[in-house]
């Protein structure tokens, strides 16, 4: 049976600054061709509207597995273009068409960035801007990377999973699939909301690590090492997230059961580092609104 391979820790500088760990080198068979796939789409549809391209997560680090990992990419808009005017109708059907073209892909994401996104004010986190700093390459146009802040290890960096997770995510996952109970509707929110409950998990004891990771069994494994108590439920997500169930009522319990202790320990998480739920961490309105940012990276 194929797994996940355990992962790594992001290096980190002598000052504590997170490094990337992209590199194109690693984008190899059979990711190569569908990332190339996924360039000549962008090219093909919005050309005028690219200032660069990026792949970001397991493919761009050398982890990926197939039949198991995604492949996520984004473009990020030239910086006078107003993201509500660009053409997106063509997103979602290139993306997957792309991924049915490559039976070792698991599923291709593509989203478009607004260039504003990137540049929060400096109290502000960018989730946008930190993807890119630390663990994405640059493919096609002038890379933004070195123009953006370095990051080092903070509350900001967990929120991201914590506070979505706490006031979306869940709620999100539970009502579609009490509305559309299908098979491949239980599934496909059954991969998403187990990635996220490691995530999650990982965030709540990311700063006593001292150390980040976007790689599954090595969260999995480090948030066991302080709530050993939680194994039958963080070994079940991580089954799921690579085998989803499309069990309706399974994954309706499970999901329930995790609500029990995941929600109120991100509840005492959110109540020490962030009690106004400010979202972008770090905001002075603590606004609703969301940078583009992907499920697994």
């Amino acid at each position: 049976m194929t797994k996940r391979k355990k992962g790594q820790f992001w290096p980190t500088d002598e000052h504590g600054i997170i490094l990337n760990v992209g590199d194109e080198k690693d984008i190899t068979p059979p990711w190569d061709a569908a990332v190339r796939d996924i360039i000549a789409a962008c090219e093909q549809h919005i050309p005028n509207d690219i200032h660069s391209i990026y792949i970001t997560g397991s493919v761009v680090r050398g982890a990926a597995v197939p039949k198991l990992s995604d492949i996520n990419a984004f473009a990020v808009l030239e910086e006078a273009v107003d993201p509500e005017l660009v053409m997106q109708d063509w997103v979602e059907k290139s993306a997957k068409a792309i991924a049915r073209s490559y039976p070792e892909v698991n599923g291709v994401t593509i989203e478009l960035w607004p260039y504003g996104s990137l540049l929060a004010a400096p109290e502000e986190f960018s989730i946008n801007a930190f993807i890119i700093k630390t663990h994405s390459v640059c493919l096609w146009g002038a890379n933004l990377a070195p123009e953006l802040p370095d990051f080092t290890l903070s509350p900001a960096i967990a929120n991201e999973d914590i506070l979505l997770f706490y006031e979306d995510d869940f709620v999100e996952a539970l009502d579609d699939i009490e509305m559309r109970p299908s098979k491949a509707n239980v599934r496909f929110w059954c991969r998403i909301i187990c990635k996220q409950i490691i995530h999650t998990a990982f965030a709540l004891i990311m700063l006593d690590e001292g150390k980040f990771t976007r790689d599954l069994p090595l969260a999995a494994e480090c948030f066991l090492r302080h709530q050993p108590q939680h194994k039958v439920d963080i070994e079940q997500a991580l089954k799921w997230a690579d085998r989803p169930s499309g069990d309706v009522f399974a994954v309706h319990d499970y999901l329930e059961h995790i609500a029990d202790w995941l929600m109120p320990a991100c509840e005492a998480w959110l109540d020490r580092y962030n009690p106004e739920r400010c979202y972008p961490y770090g905001a002075e309105d603590c606004s609703d609104e969301e940078d583009g940012a992907f499920d697994e990276i």
